[in-house]
């Protein structure tokens, strides 16, 4: 831990859709390190915040163009 980049810690995972939405708030959407979710050092967190960025901003515009 005295090297650690990430640690345990944020909102369950089970507290959120798979487009990355609240299933306590609707349209608040949280992202990346905000969740309770850790990877290996070497870019997978990065690629975990980004990815879930792309998902909620799907799920965002699809709600715009209804």
């Amino acid at each position: 831990m005295k090297e650690a980049q990430v640690k345990n810690g944020g909102v369950p995972l089970e507290e959120i859709t798979f487009s990355m939405e609240s299933k306590l708030l609707k349209n608040l959407f949280i992202l990346g390190d905000l969740l309770d979710s850790c990877g290996k050092c070497g870019g997978y967190n990065l690629h975990f915040a980004w990815t879930s960025g792309y998902m909620a901003a799907e799920t965002i515009i699809k709600g715009r163009k209804q």
